[in-house]
């Protein structure tokens, strides 16, 4: 019984068995695979996945592939072993390198976008339920007010205690979004540390591949190597297509960049692109253009600037922010009471610039954003 479920699951996990060797069993299950070796009582399978020793008295029948089917099937394994980085030719080694940390860049890049992107739901979903219950306790408060004029002392208190309690369900939430906004910080720069490694890790590889692949001729290569060439060059098609790069109009002013973003679609805003703020900040008059009331906003944090000086905000998460081409979704913001500058209505912080690899280009006045799709 042992034998006919691990046949029955090497029947599922192989993905070239249809031309593989079959063995069928006595007691009706069978196994697919390449018979590698044969002694008087018993063969040895190669499932792809490994090999198995099967007992000849357990065998009603051997299916053979044809040898051009043989020949399919170890082509396949190959190129799966090349993919998986178990094989490379003489000489390749360090291409095939180069390819695994590029892959596992890429990996980590894809966890950390991962992580990232279910932070800003759980933020943007606390920030939503937050004001239904702060709209409960501006109407609850007028209540309060009406029962105070009216001397109606039972219903006062029994109002008092709604109050408590949905004030209390108001803190939870603010102080959740508050801890939001602080892991979203240590989200963001791991996040940029992701895309950073997997784009210098492809880099490499590309440039190996590229150096090794103008040396030699195609037509010249063994069929093995031929074949890791061609994954190679597949797989670094696969890569290149997840960068994009968005060049962006910008001004200069010595040290200082500034570009113009546009706020949830609908408001324009001039920017200071700013790499030592975690957070997108906005001014209350920019606040007001895209219809948020400033003074409604209960929940604050506190912003050290990078004079050292320590002000208050408050916190919202813009739907889009849009520069260039570059757009990023579910944005964490901050409101400020004055822009930072003159000329500027906030800054361009990490909550956007960590989803590229940023730099600029003084000649063009253009501000680079690589983006890993």
């Amino acid at each position: 019984m042992k034998i006919i479920l691990f046949t029955i699951i090497c029947a599922i996990v192989l993905p070239v068995t249809a031309y593989a060797d079959v063995i069928y069993f006595k007691s009706g299950g069978k196994v697919e695979g390449v018979i590698t070796e044969e002694t008087a009582d018993a063969i040895v399978v190669d499932v792809g996945i490994g090999s198995v020793s099967v007992k000849k008295s357990n065998i009603e029948r051997i299916e053979s592939a044809a040898a051009a089917d043989l020949e399919l099937m170890e082509k396949k394994k190959r190129e799966r072993d090349i993919e998986l980085g178990k094989w490379a030719p003489q000489g390749w080694e360090e291409v095939k390198n180069a390819y695994l940390e590029a892959q596992k860049s890429k990996e980590r890049f894809g966890r950390s976008k991962g992580k990232s992107e279910i932070n800003k739901e759980g933020m943007l979903r606390l920030q939503n339920e937050s004001l239904s219950w702060t709209d409960a306790l501006a109407k609850k408060s007028k209540m309060l007010k009406l029962a105070e004029a009216n001397n109606n002392i039972r219903e006062y208190n029994a109002i008092i205690a709604e109050v408590n309690s949905i004030t209390a369900n108001v803190s939870r939430y603010y102080y959740n979004i508050s801890e939001g906004y602080k892991q979203q910080q240590e989200l963001d720069m791991d996040f940029m540390n992701a895309v950073s490694a997997y784009r210098a890790n492809f880099q490499k590889f590309s440039g190996l591949l590229k150096n090794k692949t103008e040396k030699i001729g195609a037509a010249d290569l063994p069929p093995d190597e031929l074949t890791f060439c061609k994954t190679m060059k597949a797989k670094h098609g696969e890569m290149e297509a997840d960068f994009k790069r968005n060049v962006i109009d910008c001004k200069l002013f010595g040290n200082h960049v500034i570009v113009v973003a546009v706020l949830n679609g609908k408001v324009d805003a001039t920017l200071l692109v700013d790499t030592g703020a975690s957070l997108v900040s906005i001014s209350k008059d920019v606040a007001s253009r895209l219809g948020v009331d400033y003074d409604s906003i209960k929940t604050t944090i506190d912003l050290i600037l990078a004079d050292g000086k320590k002000i208050t905000a408050k916190p919202i998460v813009l739907n889009l922010v849009k520069v260039g081409e570059a757009t990023v979704k579910d944005v964490p913001t901050v409101i400020c009471e004055n822009s930072p500058g003159a000329g500027v209505d906030g800054l361009l912080g990490m909550s956007f610039l960590s989803n590229f690899v940023m730099s600029v280009d003084a000649a063009s006045n253009s501000l680079v954003l690589d983006e890993i799709k």
